[in-house]
């Protein structure tokens, strides 16, 4: 039976999602159309996000999303999960700070360049250095996702919360670049989070052929305005704690 259900899921999400999408995208590029400054084309990679979502049994919740839709700045998040930026996506249009190779993957890397992604290559100093300077110049109408942790914490790494890396932040502070905060969650967890050594294919079988409903919880926090003055470190730390306490309550309240 759950061979079943997630050989279906995939041929829906192929057909429909994927298919349907493509063809889409491909003549929206075209419509002037906005939505609170945000290209139609952005809004609509969030609806084929939200409808693969639905299709996979995955429940969002936010319960505060204005806090989301009024901010123009970084937004930075944990990343525990492959599903972390279409759940994003999903509550509206935001754009990443992504792996160059991401930009060749077919569909997602279109939909990525489609709402505004910067891309990086991790192992080119040159292009780390673009990066940072394309990040410093960005336009906010659609805010910019970064992962302070730098890689995805798997589900049996032993941290609640990895340590962040001071970079993002010492462009926050550079350019006086507000910073919300937000902790992403799921319950039950290991349905979409990996292990060590595991691949985004097995992990999303597993996902795809699970026979309940997983639920996406995203929760902003209090936005940081960041000052010249402000030790990037110290900024790093602050806001480490604030969404490690909310990680780890959230563990405590499941189990």
């Amino acid at each position: 039976m759950n061979y079943l259900r997630g050989a279906f899921r995939l041929a829906t999400m192929f057909i429909v999602v994927i298919g349907l999408g493509i063809i889409s995208l491909f003549f929206l590029q075209w419509i002037p159309y906005k939505r609170h400054g945000i290209p139609f084309k952005a809004w609509f990679v969030g609806f084929l996000a939200k409808s693969a979502l639905w299709v996979c049994g995955i429940r969002l919740v936010c319960e505060d999303k204005a806090a989301f839709y009024k901010h123009k700045g970084f937004i930075f998040t944990n990343h525990v999960s492959y599903l972390d930026i279409i759940v994003k996506v999903a509550l509206m249009p935001m754009r990443f700070l992504a792996k160059a190779e991401v930009r060749k993957m077919p569909l997602i890397g279109w939909a990525a360049a489609t709402i505004g992604c910067v891309f990086v290559r991790r192992d080119k100093k040159s292009s780390r250095k673009a990066a940072r300077e394309t990040l410093k110049t960005v336009d906010f109408t659609i805010p910019m996702v970064l992962y302070p942790e730098g890689t995805v914490n798997r589900i049996d790494s032993g941290e609640d919360l990895k340590p962040f890396r001071v970079g993002a932040f010492e462009i926050a502070v550079e350019n006086e670049t507000p910073i919300l905060p937000a902790t992403i969650t799921y319950e039950p967890s290991y349905v979409v989070r990996l292990t060590t050594g595991e691949s985004n294919l097995s992990g999303a079988w597993r996902m795809v052929s699970h026979p309940g409903r997983v639920t996406a919880t995203i929760t902003p926090h209090p936005i940081i305005v960041p000052t010249a003055a402000d030790d990037p470190q110290l900024l790093a730390d602050h806001t480490h704690q604030i969404m490690l306490n909310e990680v780890q309550q959230h563990a405590q309240l499941t189990g």
